[in-house]
């Protein structure tokens, strides 16, 4: 809500992860049964007085965000079925295009690599280091990489956000 008094336009993406899933296990979980499906529905009848906030659903797959911003095709995942090194020759080969921008969660660390004319953007966790990456010694500090896009430049820089 505060977004939309700062912003003409809130536009507000879910790329569910294996997070939400509905089974613990990931062998007897089913792709789309996913809890964090109903963030957007939610966020969206929460927010839904606030003409300048809006919702989407993910068109091509409930994980996959699609958006283009300044003419750059921008693709968010969560990143548990793609990593820095395949994520735009999977994400080429399914959209049909080559994307400027890739951007992955899931592994809780931030770090950038360029893929042909991709960059792929790896951001970290809000969390740092939970239950569950503690138990695979999977280490890291909470950490974001925002990024700016402009018109002429496209990517124009990315910034390595690291909170104590």
């Amino acid at each position: 809500m505060i977004l939309s008094t700062m912003f003409n336009s809130v536009k507000f993406y879910v790329a569910p992860g294996n997070h939400g899933r509905m089974n613990a296990k990931k062998e007897d979980s089913l792709a789309h049964e996913n809890i964090e499906n109903f963030v957007v529905p939610f966020v969206r009848s929460k927010l839904q007085n606030y003409p300048n906030i809006h919702c989407y659903d993910n068109e091509i797959d409930p994980g996959i965000v699609v958006v283009n911003v300044d003419n750059q095709k921008i693709v968010f995942v969560h990143g548990d079925l793609d990593n820095m090194d395949n994520a735009t020759k999977n994400m080429t080969k399914l959209l049909g295009y080559i994307p400027d921008i890739i951007v992955l969660g899931h592994r809780h660390f931030n770090a950038m690599t360029t893929s042909g004319n991709t960059k792929v953007i790896q951001s970290g966790s809000f969390v740092g280091t939970d239950e569950y990456a503690l138990s695979r010694r999977l280490i890291g500090k909470a950490e974001q990489s925002p990024f700016v896009i402009s018109k002429n430049y496209g990517l124009e820089c990315i910034y390595n956000i690291k909170f104590d």
